[in-house]
């Protein structure tokens, strides 16, 4: 689908997060003009992953957060002491804090 090509470009790129939820709310009119379904609909309904009636789209913000973290991670854990110590920095902008994801993440494990 349309999430897949976009990913790319958006894990490369320091991209706000408000621009990607931009995206997402005009992926999900589309989704839902398309299967017909209420424009009131809840976008939890379209994109959960626990509900008895699962559809297999996933949200294109949560693949944003996890591919930002998925590629500070890659960075951070790399064999290469020059990429570990370049300091890169992944970012989505104020609302999405990357270093602190990764952290709650690892306390969580």
């Amino acid at each position: 689908m349309l999430i897949p090509r976009m990913m790319w470009p958006l894990s490369i790129y320091n991209i706000a997060m408000t621009k990607v939820e931009d995206l997402q709310k005009k992926i999900t009119a589309a989704l839902k003009r398309w299967l017909k379904l209420p424009k009131s609909l809840s976008k939890a309904c379209i994109y959960s992953r626990s509900a008895k009636l699962r559809l297999p789209y996933s949200s294109l913000e949560e693949e944003f957060r996890s591919s930002k973290v998925r590629n500070l991670v890659t960075m951070e854990e790399s064999k290469d002491p020059c990429i570990q110590n370049a300091g890169i920095v992944v970012g989505g902008g104020r609302k999405v804090d990357t270093p602190s994801e990764i952290r709650e993440a690892k306390s969580r494990l």
